[in-house]
């Protein structure tokens, strides 16, 4: 069951996911997040669990997440997911020791 919070002052249905190591934001809401992408040089391919591969070049850095009014902050890749709004990752999750 996703939760319910704040990414950028809008509220997202966000999965907390051990296994994935990048955190991830649905493809429509790359627009109202108030920050352009930033492009990688190097781009790389993601697999997902529906034997999809998605190519991805851009990430979205430094997006605000709050939690009970504790502000941090993640970068995000674009993805088209189903289920979520928002994946958050390994990359998030051990950078704030959760």
């Amino acid at each position: 069951m996703p939760d319910t919070l704040k990414l950028n002052f809008l509220y997202v249905h966000i999965l907390f996911d051990p296994k994935a190591p990048h955190s991830f934001i649905i493809n429509k809401f790359m627009g109202k997040l108030g920050k352009n992408p930033c492009w990688i040089k190097k781009g790389f391919v993601i697999s997902t669990l529906l034997s999809e591969n998605a190519n991805i070049d851009h990430v979205y850095k430094g997006i605000k997440v709050d939690i009970n009014r504790c502000e941090m902050r993640v970068n995000l890749l674009p993805l088209e997911l189903h289920d979520f709004d928002v994946i958050l990752g390994m990359d998030w999750l051990g950078g704030y020791r959760a």
